[in-house]
C-alpha cells in the first residue's frame, strides 16, 4: 500500500472476502424492527455511490470504466484515450462533473428527513451535491478529516453506523469504528449483502428509492405517535 493509500484510509479497511469462505450471515431486518432500531440506539448515517445512481451520478467503478481507467495498472486505455481521443474523454468527464449537480432523489429527500428528525449526522463518501439539494449537507470523510474532526470517545459512545448503497469499507471507517468499538453494530440498506458486514451486524435488503421513503413514511407515524402519547 502506497503511502498516500495509507493518509486515504484511516484505519484497515473492513472486509469479508468470498474465495473459500463463506460470507458472514449478518440477521436481516423488516422495516418495522429497523424504526425501533433507530429509536432505540445513538446512530449516524453513512451514505456510499448506490443512493445516487438513480440520479444519473456514476459510482466510482463505472467512472472509471467509462474513462478507460484500469487499476492496477501503470500504462490503461485512460491514457490511450486522452492522447487519441480527448475531446471525446473530456465530454465523459463533464457529464459526469454537470451530474453532480442533479436533482436529489427520493432516496435522499427522506434521508434528510430522517437525518433531521432523529438529530444525527449524515457521512458520505460521495462528491456529488445530491444531498445538500434535499437540505441537508453530509459530512464528506477522509482518513485525514477523521484523524482530526472525530473523537475515538465518540466512536465508543456510537451504538451503530447505518450505511446506505455502501458497497466497501473504501475510507477504512467502518475498520476504524470496529476497532474502537468492538460491540458497535453495523445495519446496511442496500440490494445486496456488502462486503463489510459481520455476523453481528444487520441487513435491510431493498431498492433504496422505494425503501427509505417507506422507511421515512414509518418512522415519521411511530415519531408522532410517540409525540401524541
Amino acid at each position: 500500500e502506497t503511502s498516500l493509500g495509507k493518509n486515504y484510509r484511516i484505519a484497515k479497511a473492513r472486509e469479508f472476502k468470498k474465495k473459500n469462505e463463506e460470507l458472514p450471515k449478518p440477521k436481516e431486518l423488516n422495516l418495522a424492527e429497523l424504526v425501533e432500531f433507530l429509536k432505540n440506539n445513538r446512530v449516524v448515517f453513512y451514505t456510499g455511490a448506490g443512493i445516487s445512481v438513480s440520479g444519473n451520478v456514476h459510482g466510482m467503478r463505472n467512472l472509471e470504466n467509462s474513462l478507460g481507467i484500469q487499476r492496477p495498472g501503470t500504462v490503461d486505455d485512460f491514457l490511450r484515450n486522452c492522447i487519441n481521443n480527448p475531446e471525446a474523454t473530456l465530454g465523459t468527464w463533464n457529464k459526469f462533473v454537470e451530474s453532480l449537480d442533479s436533482p436529489p432523489t427520493k432516496a435522499h429527500k427522506s434521508l434528510a428527513q430522517l437525518a433531521q428528525k432523529l438529530k444525527v449526522k449524515i457521512f458520505s463518501e460521495n462528491v456529488d451535491h445530491l444531498q445538500e439539494g434535499a437540505g441537508v449537507r453530509p459530512v464528506r470523510i477522509s482518513g485525514p478529516f477523521l484523524k482530526e474532526n472525530v473523537q475515538v470517545e465518540w466512536l465508543k459512545d456510537l451504538d451503530a453506523i447505518i450505511t446506505i448503497g455502501l458497497s466497501h469499507d473504501d475510507r477504512a471507517f467502518l475498520g476504524w469504528y470496529k476497532e474502537n468499538n468492538p460491540a458497535g453494530k453495523i445495519v446496511s440498506i442496500d440490494l445486496a449483502q456488502p462486503s463489510y458486514l459481520g455476523n453481528e451486524d444487520f441487513l435491510v435488503k431493498g431498492d433504496l428509492q422505494k425503501l427509505l421513503p417507506e422507511l421515512e413514511k414509518e418512522f415519521a407515524a411511530a415519531y408522532s405517535h410517540k409525540r401524541n402519547r
